[in-house]
């Protein structure tokens, strides 16, 4: 009965936007099974459902070949997977990180259906296609309210009918336009604005913020880069200035190319509809709960790739530090800003703090595997921090001085049309290769 009761209260968590306490993915899929395993009285699988509410998320994994970790069974007629088990992988760091983040309405339970993949919905072969050849899946979600809404779905795999009552989500197209769904850019910035309130503010003359943008088949809409924006209320970062950098690009008379900066006529032509948005809405936003307050639009007039676009937006940041962060990189989870920025003023040779992300999960094994290197976690610092070998471009807060001055200054690999990583972490990691520990006590580029 204790094991019912907890389960009861898991999925009830999941249907409110409220900070509390939940089970970790192992811990949540472990306790599913148990109940199941166990059957339900007739109290527990006669009572009508209540609609649960839509959530989106995020899975993002190294390589096609890895999986996500979503074990899922076609609901026959309803045109959804309904998820039967979690596996290790993206799934599982992504439950921990909302458990982690006390976001309990974000995991993906036991049960859950699956309604959309990237924009996919109502054709299931289509959405299976979709999460086989991509190595990042937008997920259109919808967890069981209850025991009774779970153990419904999970017999409907197996066989058994489903009747109207026990569909605790509505069809794909409702769902999807749903207001109460996290897609709904409101409802994001108004739960946000409440994280923001109870986070620790990081003092605003200390760092700036600094968002690359360039040409996407999303254009002109600005919901992307948009819930990268409201997420920074969730790491405390609502009143920092912040530059957004606009890219420039190059007219192709083939195949377009984003990320070497050529894109068709028509490409350009959504482009530049999107960044007159961003331009208009930066000029209007005076309070905190807009996405674009304290924010300059900085637009290049030629395709100048991350690197140069970093320096363009560095020539505008009067900040001791930055955070460079890409317009489709949103935070997840809670990062303690106050406590960064006290650790690298206390010690100046930490040049670069990069933030956890797929890339750097099980970094210690893969280093070691993959390249013979040896790293370890340490508190030397006063947080837990691990070497990197590797420059990333994902979100990072760096010193501006030694960014401005010594990454992309004179001498720098870095040229226009560059990645960072592609130059100065490709040099990185041959140098800490070739010299092994020597070379690791040099660095000072770390992952919180």
């Amino acid at each position: 009965m204790m094991d019912l009761q907890k389960l009861q209260s898991e999925l009830q968590k999941s249907q409110e936007l409220h900070h509390c306490k939940c089970s970790s993915s192992r811990e949540l899929a472990e306790l599913t099974q148990r109940v199941l395993g166990e059957g339900l009285d007739e109290k527990h699988t006669s009572e009508n459902c209540v609609p649960g509410v839509p959530q989106q998320i995020l899975l993002c994994k190294d390589a096609l070949h890895q999986r996500f970790g979503v074990v899922c069974a076609t609901l026959p007629g309803h045109g959804c997977f309904v998820v039967m088990a979690l596996e290790d992988g993206p799934v599982q760091h992504w439950n921990d990180l909302c458990a982690n983040a006390h976001e309990p309405w974000k995991r993906l339970h036991i049960g859950g259906t699956i309604l959309s993949v990237n924009g996919i919905t109502g054709d299931t072969k289509r959405m299976q296609q979709e999460m086989e050849k991509t190595q990042q899946a937008e997920l259109l979600i919808c967890n069981p309210p209850g025991i009774s809404s779970l153990r419904a779905v999970m017999a409907a795999c197996e066989g058994a009918d489903l009747k109207l009552h026990q569909t605790f989500w509505q069809d794909v197209e409702a769902a999807a336009a749903m207001p109460a769904a996290r897609t709904t850019l409101e409802t994001l910035a108004d739960c946000d604005v409440r994280e923001a309130e109870m986070m620790p503010q990081v003092e605003c003359a200390n760092i700036s913020v600094v968002v690359t943008t360039s040409p996407v088949r999303s254009n002109p809409s600005t919901d992307l880069l948009e819930r990268v924006l409201l997420s920074l209320h969730l790491v405390g970062l609502a009143h920092v200035p912040r530059i957004i950098v606009c890219d420039g690009y190059k007219i192709s008379a083939g195949k377009s190319n984003h990320k070497a900066g050529k894109i068709s006529v028509a490409e350009a032509e959504r482009y530049s509809e999107y960044i007159q948005k961003l331009q208009e809405r930066a000029t209007g936003a005076e309070s905190v709960r807009s996405a674009y307050f304290r924010t300059q639009i900085l637009v290049l007039p030629d395709h100048h790739g991350f690197g140069f676009a970093v320096k363009s937006a560095l020539a505008e940041v009067d900040t001791d530090y930055v955070l460079v962060v890409q317009h489709d990189q949103e935070f997840i989870a809670t990062v303690d800003f106050p406590q960064v920025l006290r650790t690298m003023s206390k010690h100046p040779e930490i040049k670069y703090i990069g933030l956890s992300s797929v890339s750097t999960m099980n970094y210690e094994h893969m280093v070691r595997s993959k390249f013979g290197v040896s790293i370890s976690r340490s508190v030397e610092y006063g947080i837990p921090l691990l070497p990197l070998i590797f420059f990333y471009d994902k979100p990072h807060i760096c010193r501006t001085a030694y960014y401005r001055d010594i990454l992309l200054g004179p001498g720098s690999l870095v040229q226009k049309g560059d990645f960072i990583e592609e130059t100065v972490g490709i040099a990185q990691r041959e140098d800490i290769i070739q010299h092994g520990s020597e070379a690791c006590e040099r660095a000072i580029f770390f992952v919180a």
